[in-house]
């Protein structure tokens, strides 16, 4: 059996806290959506033969354990947050991603929706935030919106979509066993006419994620 570390429940907390410091982001009528709870969320993977532990975003937050590798993953009203940590010490490959069945790493399904009156059409713009302090320890990441790859670390504003889109997004991280890897992940929407919150959510995050992987791996 492999040691299990539980799953950084204040990381939730610590969105809250920042989503509710930033005017008008937990009021906005213009939300993101997964498509089909049911069948999207979280994978968790160990060895060569894809050992995966599977949980659907229908939890809130939806989290995946698998030995030492963590998924989870967070809906609110404006925008959703991933966590994803591979800290496994058995020497099996890890992999993390987000999925539409239980044996199947995929994108989510991802719609814009306006809950306070915005008619179809209305512009919006997204706004990708991705950090991780140790991309090299990877294999890869796929941080990909639509048919645009980003890369590990990131911090990008995206034009171009309204209400009523839908779109896909797909987030995964492989690493060799043994191998620290923590990425956060944070995708929201705001009214093309209002301005996007300033950096600090994924920041926060970051820190809390890699410094509750080192605690873990120093227990071990």
């Amino acid at each position: 059996m492999f040691g299990q570390c539980p799953f950084p429940w204040f990381l939730a907390a610590l969105v809250g806290v920042a989503v509710v410091s930033v005017p008008g982001l937990a009021s906005a009528g213009v939300v993101l959506a997964i498509t089909s709870v049911s069948q999207s969320g979280v994978l968790a993977c160990l060895g060569m033969n894809g050992d995966c532990v599977y949980t659907p975003a229908t939890e809130n937050p939806a989290m995946a354990f698998n030995g030492g590798v963590e998924a989870a993953l967070m809906q609110q009203p404006s925008f959703i947050a991933m966590a994803f940590q591979l800290q496994d010490t058995s020497g099996q490959d890890q992999y993390a991603s987000t999925a539409s069945t239980p044996d199947f790493a995929s994108p989510l399904g991802i719609a814009i929706l306006g809950t306070a009156g915005e008619p179809a059409g209305t512009p919006v713009s997204l706004r990708l935030q991705t950090g991780t302090g140790n991309a090299n320890a990877a294999n890869f990441f796929t941080n990909s919106l639509d048919n645009t790859e980003y890369g590990p670390n990131t911090d990008q504003t995206i034009s171009g979509f309204t209400v009523g889109d839908t779109f896909s997004y797909w987030a995964s991280v492989s690493a060799p066993g043994n191998a620290l890897i923590v990425w956060q992940i944070e995708l929201s929407v705001q009214d093309a006419g209002q301005p996007v919150p300033a950096p600090g959510t994924l920041a926060l995050l970051m820190t809390a994620g890699l410094a509750l992987g080192v605690v873990a791996l120093r227990r071990r």
